[in-house]
């Protein structure tokens, strides 16, 4: 068998492997002496595996659809899991299979939009551990570099690298003071994902600071267009709080 043959072999028992009631395509392949019976009962543990894993995974978007784990299963039965799934990747393809195909109401649409972002969240904080890891250090002693921020010229300000933005179209999710629409900041937070809903100065601010940072405060205020160094001492405070800012 070459190597162009023996590789379409292996995707053609992959694909069949991770879809239901499928075994029969690879009982040609079968070594003596394994069965068709025994290689069904591999699928079906996988199969339960990854319903169990994405029904946990997606909890929090369950909540807006009554009929949450017919959809788990269809979506199993249509989409076969990818080659080297791994941390949220399935999660995040059946909430792109939900919007394509389900036609989910606004409040559901922003649901969706709230997992995508968390997951958006816990993966930047896994392929970039050490940038999530340092800037929780320095946040760690915020209290004492707060102390600082008026005298201390050489400190600099860095904006919390582990962030992403959604956009709720319903009042669903946002608190009494938020109308939507709105874009809602998520961040790491230590490690859980927070949540933050500015006005649009300082969401403006924000996407300042991601240009600057990092940055000491004098070179923030020489060169935003936006707010004055007390304004942005002021506002380093709140984010500091919220655990948006750190300093070093």
């Amino acid at each position: 068998m070459n190597q162009e043959t023996y590789r379409d072999q292996l995707v053609r028992m992959v694909q069949a492997l991770v879809k239901p009631n499928n075994e029969v395509a690879v009982a040609s392949d079968l070594a003596n002496p394994s069965t068709v019976d025994q290689v069904k009962m591999f699928v079906d543990g996988n199969l339960e595996k990854r319903f169990e894993k994405l029904q946990k995974q997606l909890e929090f978007v369950a909540e807006s659809f009554e009929d949450f784990d017919e959809l788990l299963v269809k979506y199993i039965s249509d989409v076969p899991s990818a080659s080297y799934d791994s941390g949220t990747s399935d999660g995040d393809r059946m909430l792109q299979w939900l919007s394509r195909t389900q036609s989910p109401t606004p409040e559901q649409l922003d649901h969706i939009a709230c997992q995508h972002a968390r997951h958006a969240v816990e993966d930047q904080a896994r392929r970039n551990r050490l940038k999530h890891v340092r800037f929780q250090e320095l946040r760690s002693m915020n209290e004492q570099s707060l102390a600082e921020l008026e005298t201390n010229e050489q400190l600099r300000v860095y904006l919390n690298p582990i962030r992403t933005w959604a956009r709720f179209i319903t009042e669903e999710l946002l608190d009494e003071d938020s109308q939507p629409p709105a874009n809602v900041l998520f961040f790491a937070n230590g490690n859980e994902v927070s949540t933050a809903v500015l006005e649009l100065e300082g969401q403006a601010l924000i996407n300042e600071l991601a240009d600057y940072s990092p940055c000491t405060l004098g070179e923030w205020a020489a060169l935003s267009q936006l707010a004055d160094r007390d304004e942005l001492a002021d506002l380093c405070r709140d984010l500091a709080d919220m655990g948006l800012v750190a300093f070093g």
